[in-house]
């Protein structure tokens, strides 16, 4: 008897876990098809607007786990709704109504962040070119040393010791 209680438990445990992937799976639909958190929570019995955005959030990232394509679907279906809300706000941006053209403004911000469109920043390029004007020097310099010392007999331990001060470095910038 004791190992069917076992089992029933166990049961409703799965019973419990496919429901609420069930609701996650859910959550993440109506959300794409543009339900408010608020409206998501109310739909699916979640008892806060937290409760639901955490059920998106992990459905959408179960997702990704099994799909990989299906992070590029929700991309599109953002897109989507994207190009919806600036299509209906367009007319009047247009005539110069500013509340609608700050609206525009902000999804083509949330566009340009999704499709990565920003240009690096000038301070991430800037480093680029720094870390990769110290390897060039550091890698002459081990040229040059080598050049002129090969024969010495610490040279070996020189090298060895610049090697590992450059990989410190490298390891400390990243």
């Amino acid at each position: 008897m004791a190992q069917k209680g076992v089992g029933v438990s166990h049961n409703s445990k799965s019973v419990r876990r496919v429901s609420a992937r069930q609701r996650e799976e859910q959550a993440v639909v109506l959300r794409s098809s543009g339900a408010s958190y608020d409206n998501i929570a109310e739909s699916l019995g979640y008892k806060q607007r937290d409760a639901a955005y955490k059920a998106v959030q992990r459905g959408i990232r179960r997702m990704g786990e099994q799909n990989p394509e299906s992070i590029e679907m929700a991309r599109t279906m953002s897109l989507r709704r994207l190009d919806d809300m600036t299509y209906a706000l367009m007319p009047a941006a247009h005539e110069g109504d500013l509340p609608s053209i700050d609206r525009v403004l902000r999804l083509e911000m949330r566009r340009a962040d999704l499709l990565g469109l920003d240009a690096p920043k000038t301070f991430e390029a800037r480093i680029q070119m720094d870390i990769n004007a110290y390897n060039t020097a550091l890698k002459d310099f081990v040229e040059i040393f080598r050049h002129h010392f090969a024969d010495h007999e610490d040279a070996p331990k020189v090298i060895d010791a610049i090697d590992k001060v450059g990989e410190q470095r490298f390891g400390e910038v990243i």
